[in-house]
């Protein structure tokens, strides 16, 4: 296993997608739930329960959640040939904006994720 040194609003954006996996396979899928669980607890041990409870608690994080869940059921309409590339692109795009706002409000850093072609 590879352990890299990510922003911490990377790390609850991946929870995020984690958990809306398990919403859309019902919670029936046990790998799924089993990375989620993982993902909590590395999470937890690394920033402490009261910051991951303040955090996951927060309009940021329920933000980053919905946006996650929409795209991955906008990428779902995409398979099927239904939705425009550019829809995807600037919803992708507004997730980026809101790990960046999780970033400084939690950790008081800039994120080292560097998006290209977009005016900041």
């Amino acid at each position: 296993m590879i352990k890299l040194s990510l922003d911490e609003s990377y790390c609850f954006d991946y929870l995020s997608i984690l958990e809306t996996k398990c919403i859309k396979e019902n919670e029936q899928n046990i790998e799924l739930n089993d990375n989620k669980i993982k993902c909590i607890f590395e999470i937890m041990n690394q920033i402490g329960t009261e910051l991951y409870d303040k955090i996951i608690n927060s309009p940021e994080y329920k933000e980053l959640f919905n946006t996650n869940y929409k795209l991955f059921s906008i990428i779902d309409l995409a398979k099927k040939g239904g939705i425009d590339a550019l829809v995807i692109d600037k919803m992708n795009h507004e997730r980026f904006k809101i790990k960046k706002k999780m970033q400084e409000k939690f950790f008081g850093t800039k994120v080292r994720e560097i998006k290209l072609g977009y005016e900041e």
